[in-house]
C-alpha cells in the first residue's frame, strides 16, 4: 500500500464524515483545511475543476481518488488541503502544532501496523473490486 492512497483515504474519511454532519445539522457552508504529508493527495484535494489526470496517476489508486474528488464536489464547506512535512520524528526543532499532530498520527499508524487488532488481518482485508485485489 502506498502513501497516496492511505493519505487520500483518511482526506475521504473526513469529508464523507462533514458531508453526513452538515446534511444532518443543516449546515450550509464552511471552511476546512485538511494537512496532509503527501504532496499528491493535497494536490487531489486542491483541484478546482476535479479534473483528475489520469495518466500520472497510480491506476490502483483513482477509485479513492474519484471518490475524493466527487465529495468535495457536492460538500456545502470550502474544503482545502494544505502539505506538512513528514517523518519529523528526530526532529530536534520546535514542531509546530500541525507537524506535532501529524508526528503523533505516524506513530499511532505504526503501532497498529505492528500490532493490529485480529479483525485487520490479511484474511479480513476489504477487497477493492475496481481492480480485483486486496490492500
Amino acid at each position: 500500500m502506498v502513501s497516496y492512497r492511505v493519505e487520500t483515504l483518511g482526506a475521504l474519511a473526513i469529508v464523507t464524515l462533514l458531508n453526513r454532519l452538515s446534511k444532518h445539522f443543516n449546515v450550509q457552508d464552511g471552511y476546512v483545511q485538511i494537512h496532509v504529508d503527501n504532496m499528491e493527495t493535497v494536490n487531489t484535494v486542491k483541484k478546482k475543476k476535479r479534473m483528475l489526470n489520469t495518466a500520472n496517476s497510480i491506476e490502483d489508486n483513482m477509485d479513492v481518488a474519484i471518490e475524493l474528488c466527487y465529495q468535495i464536489d457536492v460538500s456545502p464547506f470550502n474544503i482545502q488541503g494544505r502539505h506538512v512535512k513528514a517523518h519529523m520524528d528526530d526532529s530536534t526543532d520546535d514542531l509546530s502544532p500541525v507537524q506535532e499532530l501529524n508526528k503523533r498520527m505516524d506513530s499511532n499508524a505504526g503501532q497498529f501496523i505492528r500490532n493490529p487488532p485480529p479483525r485487520f488481518y490479511p484474511h479480513n482485508v476489504p477487497y477493492n473490486c475496481w481492480h480485483n485485489k486486496l490492500y
